[in-house]
C-alpha cells in the first residue's frame, strides 16, 4: 500500500530490501520522507537502514523510537 501512515507491508519490505541487495537480518526499512510530512509507505519513499539509523532518524524526525 502506499498510505501515508501505518505499518509497512511485508511484502513492499521485501522488495526494497532485495532492491537494494540488502539481507533481511540486520536491516530494517525507513521512509525517506517521514509520514507525517506526506511521504508514504509504497517502496519509491523507502530504504533500508540499520537498526542504529533508523533510531537516530526517528529521533531527528521527533519520533519516540
Amino acid at each position: 500500500g502506499t498510505a501515508p501512515s501505518g505499518e509497512i507491508p511485508s511484502s513492499v519490505r521485501e522488495e526494497v530490501l532485495a532492491t537494494y541487495g540488502a539481507p533481511a537480518k540486520g536491516y530494517v526499512v525507513c521512509r525517506l520522507i517521514p509520514a507525517s510530512l506526506g511521504g508514504t509507505s509504497g517502496a519509491a519513499n523507502l530504504f533500508p537502514a540499520t537498526p542504529w539509523f533508523a533510531d537516530l532518524k526517528a529521533r531527528l524526525e521527533g519520533r519516540k523510537p
